[in-house]
């Protein structure tokens, strides 16, 4: 039988095999509530919970372990609420992952529209032939984006001599910048 854990003076939980704490409520008369027993839908009035406080309230009260095999069964529980500890967290980390592609689901077609309207006013300034258009409900404005290097085979870069792909795209970046100012004189 596992050590019951006392919150306060009328608050205790009881450890099932299952690493669960069912929690057992004295009242202000000495009775007590068993939380798991009191949802059945039908009445128990002396549970297995219960019956496991009010059987250790009238042990002595042990607070320090009586020998190696004591010391050894509280190892072994704080080994089982361990366990249960990381499988609460693996199981949360694997609904995050479940809700974070939820919500890439859910973005990924939002972001389509948003561009395709992105898309027509872009689309609307270019025949304007403006920059810049202020309209009611915002303004919108063209701007030119830097040039973009895209690596497609980070093994050629890599055999090309260069240690790292920022120190080639630094380089191309270089070659480009100097490529248009060379046109444009």
């Amino acid at each position: 039988m596992d050590q019951i854990i006392q919150q306060d003076e009328s608050v205790y939980f009881v450890p099932t095999d299952e690493m669960e704490l069912i929690e057992v409520k004295q009242t202000a008369n000495g009775s007590f509530h068993c939380e798991q027993c009191e949802s059945l839908p039908w009445k128990v009035d002396n549970c297995e919970h219960i019956q496991t406080v009010q059987s250790q309230l009238a042990q002595p009260n042990m607070s320090n372990p009586q020998g190696i095999a004591e010391a050894n069964r509280i190892l072994t529980v704080v080994s089982k609420l361990d366990n249960a500890i990381n499988e609460t967290t693996e199981g949360s980390k694997k609904m995050i992952e479940r809700i974070e592609r939820w919500q890439n689901a859910r973005i990924e077609p939002i972001e389509k529209q948003k561009q395709f309207y992105l898309n027509l006013l872009r689309s609307y300034l270019v025949q304007t032939d403006r920059k810049t258009e202020k309209l009611p409900t915002g303004t919108i404005k063209l701007r030119k984006m830097p040039d973009e290097i895209v690596i497609d085979d980070s093994e050629a870069v890599m055999l090309a001599g260069f240690q790292q792909e920022d120190e080639f795209i630094k380089l191309n970046e270089k070659l480009i910048k100097n490529y248009k100012a060379e046109c444009n004189t």
